[in-house]
């Protein structure tokens, strides 16, 4: 498992890093990478972003729903002003340039909804020269 997220890691960190440097069009837009879904799969995500030279000027995102396990995804990643974590309900209005959502499918009722309503909520879109990277389990 761990040579999975390891690989899944470098696949986003290449197709993030070629879309790091294209410059923003809106000042409300974030041109950081919101990690939706911040649990096993999503903290491991967060952590090789924050250590990774190639991101120190970008800020990392988890997004969770609730804040139960705030604390603990923060020791896990280690406290650093490039990194915080939120809930969905603090992100409300604020858009990220580039989005990788890793939340399960047990979590939701409809979720390709869910999928949808991130897609046009939280990311910026196409236009603004990120990407949204979906994740799943090999369930899906």
């Amino acid at each position: 498992m761990a040579d999975q997220m390891t690989t899944i890691v470098y696949l986003l960190l290449f197709l993030l890093n070629c879309r790091f440097t294209t410059s923003l069009s809106k000042s409300s837009i974030s041109s950081g990478c919101a990690v939706v879904g911040c649990g096993v799969l999503g903290t491991s995500i967060c952590k090789q972003f924050v250590k990774l030279p190639e991101f120190e000027s970008q800020e990392v995102v988890g997004i969770t729903k609730s804040n139960t396990r705030h604390e603990e995804i923060l020791t896990e990643v280690g406290e650093t002003d490039r990194f915080r974590v939120a809930t969905t309900e603090d992100c409300v209005g604020k858009k990220y340039k580039n989005v990788v959502f890793c939340a399960p499918p047990s979590g939701f009722d409809d979720y390709p909804a869910a999928v949808e309503d991130c897609m046009k909520t939280v990311w910026a879109g196409p236009n603004e020269g990120g990407i949204f990277l979906f994740t799943s389990s090999g369930g899906m």
